[in-house]
């Protein structure tokens, strides 16, 4: 993993962290480094497979359970 790699996903840990607490998404991406939603949104999906709006929805429903 490269220095980059690793920084980008502290980031995204931060902003999965960020959106469990209820911060609204595109604040999240704002103060995790993102330059802005449509950014979080490209990497989030090419780590994960899912766009962090279907991550939020998921953690919604398996805390409903």
């Amino acid at each position: 993993m490269t220095p980059w790699q690793f920084f980008t996903q502290v980031r995204l840990e931060a902003v999965r962290e960020a959106m469990s607490d209820g911060v609204p998404m595109n604040q999240a991406a704002i103060q995790c480094g993102f330059s802005d939603q449509a950014h979080l949104t490209r990497v989030f999906k090419q780590k994960f497979g899912i766009p962090p709006s279907t991550y939020v929805k998921r953690l919604a429903r398996s805390r409903r359970s």
